[in-house]
């Protein structure tokens, strides 16, 4: 039963310390927490069974797109112009935010993704009232 155990941490280790898991989630969560990167393994290892450690870089990837969609959701003001104002229309709003997310996923500069989609935003709003 003991040897399991290691034999079971062992497993989880080798996966929490590739190198994408590091980059992306260790790595990130060990500097916003102010710990180690030893305590942030720690953390999954002792947290989660295989399973989900086998499935976490995915739903952290899946996760960060919809961080990203919230992000952009509130950076651009789309809950003021579509639910508030009723500006511009869901559709609209998805149109603009959903590709602009892909691209910053894909590793394109936020700021500078976000100015495009500050300009596609107000040229709708002014087709909108012309």
């Amino acid at each position: 039963m003991v040897n399991d155990d290691k034999l079971l941490r062992q497993l989880k280790m080798r996966e929490i310390e590739s190198y994408q898991w590091q980059k992306d989630v260790i790595g990130p969560l060990s500097e916003e927490f102010q710990v180690s990167i030893d305590e942030v393994n720690d953390l999954f290892v002792n947290s989660l069974d295989m399973s989900n450690i086998n499935n976490l870089h995915a739903t952290f990837q899946s996760a960060n797109h919809e961080e990203i969609l919230l992000k952009l959701y509130s950076d651009l003001h789309l809950k003021w112009f579509i639910e508030v104002l009723e500006m511009i229309t869901v559709e609209q709003g998805d149109k603009i935010r959903v590709p602009l997310s892909k691209r910053i996923v894909e590793g394109e500069d936020y700021g500078e993704v976000l100015q495009e989609g500050r300009n596609q935003l107000f040229a709708i709003l002014n087709n909108n009232i012309e």
